[in-house]
């Protein structure tokens, strides 16, 4: 299989990633954040497949990333970006029952509700390969987190 469209792809799908836009008139990094957690979650081999859970392991990653690339802003809590990639075409959630719907998601909403967080197979397919890990990485952090 060549993997080059499928990178092509993706690549496309996650630098068009919607962000939020903060009350000081810039945008709210989280959802690149959380891809960047996501990424690093599967190099340590938290997730052995594609079933990412709502955690502390997760939220730890998610954390020392913002933190990292925004040290001087309040960290956006790990649920907006969870719940709200779904957005975006690459992300999903499993849901326990009937998919619940809200603009004011919590995290306690997510653990009683959510099963698990997916990428598309695809897309974890491809993060499987550190070589494209790393590329992935590297255009996000240049795109949404250079300046």
């Amino acid at each position: 299989m060549n993997k080059r469209p499928y990178i092509q792809l993706y690549n496309t799908m996650i630098l068009q990633t919607r962000r939020g836009a903060s009350r000081n008139g810039g945008v709210i990094n989280a959802k690149p954040i959380f891809v960047l957690a996501l990424i690093e979650v599967i190099r340590r081999g938290v997730f052995s497949n594609n079933k990412v859970l709502f955690n502390d392991d997760l939220k730890e990653v998610y954390h020392g990333l913002y933190s990292k690339y925004n040290p001087d802003l309040v960290v956006a809590p790990m649920y907006l970006p969870f719940y709200f990639l779904v957005g975006d075409g690459y992300w999903h959630i499993k849901w326990k029952t009937e998919p619940e719907h809200t603009y004011h998601p919590s995290a306690k909403m997510l653990r009683e509700n959510a099963e698990y967080g997916y990428l598309d197979n695809a897309l974890w397919d491809l993060l499987q390969d550190e070589e494209t890990r790393h590329f992935f990485e590297t255009q996000i952090i240049n795109y949404f987190l250079s300046e």
